[in-house]
């Protein structure tokens, strides 16, 4: 196995052409990641939907469903709107109709001045996303008690309706493009390959073990006899 985007840090200038493919093909791969994330968490959002809506304030569906809404919002955002000299991007939007743009837009806004920084999500204007007040009780029968209140939106239907869709929507075009990329990669190195004998050579002095990346023996064979393709979560126990 060969760890194209570790040779590609050391590929000579004659083949910029193929190094640029493999980060972009890398880049690719990663916002498509984030976005199935992203659409996995909206499923599971529609499982624990009605415990959630169901148990008690703070109740562990209430709290997961919270989480996961959040983590959405900020995964779909990131993968379509984040520039960043780490990840390149590319433009969501232009294959978006004006009422997707909007949502888009509105879900960005919650990502940026809501949940990344908090405030009422700018250009959103539904249900208020996060209130907080402080009060004091002034009726004759009061104690002049000072009261702090605070109110999270927890489940808002047409906004969940509507980042689902968009997750949905970003996956499907994120998907093809990675699959078009795959292909100029492959076209890539045979053009280079061909007209160089020395690439492959170079290529192999980048040679890994897929376990070492996936974690485990087991990880690397099931993605070998598969469809080559996906992502691995993992965690720490200390």
């Amino acid at each position: 196995m060969i760890d194209l985007v570790t040779a590609a840090h050391s590929l000579p200038d004659e083949y910029q052409k193929l190094t640029h493919l493999i980060y972009q093909l890398r880049d690719s791969n990663s916002i498509r990641t984030d976005l199935t994330l992203a659409n996995d968490f909206i499923f599971t959002m529609g499982v624990i939907r009605g415990d959630a809506t169901t148990q008690g304030a703070g109740g562990h569906a209430e709290n997961a469903f919270l989480a996961l809404f959040y983590s959405a919002i900020v995964l779909y955002v990131r993968a379509t709107k984040t520039q960043h000299d780490n990840r390149r991007s590319f433009d969501f939007v232009k294959d978006y109709d004006e009422e997707q743009r909007q949502k888009h837009r509105v879900l960005c806004d919650l990502r940026d001045h809501a949940l990344s920084h908090y405030g009422t999500g700018g250009i959103y204007n539904g249900p208020a996303f996060q209130r907080d007040g402080v009060f004091v009780a002034s009726g004759p029968q009061s104690d002049g008690q000072i009261m702090t209140l605070s109110q999270r939106l927890v489940i808002q239907p047409q906004l969940i309706a509507d980042l689902g869709q968009m997750a949905h929507r970003a996956l499907m075009l994120a998907d093809k493009r990675t699959q078009i990329l795959n292909q100029k990669v492959v076209d890539a190195i045979n053009e280079a390959s061909s007209a160089s004998p020395d690439l492959l050579p170079v290529l192999r002095e980048h040679s890994t073990d897929l376990a070492d990346f996936l974690g485990s023996d087991e990880a690397a064979n099931t993605l070998l006899t598969g469809a080559r393709v996906g992502y691995k979560r993992g965690s720490m126990q200390h």
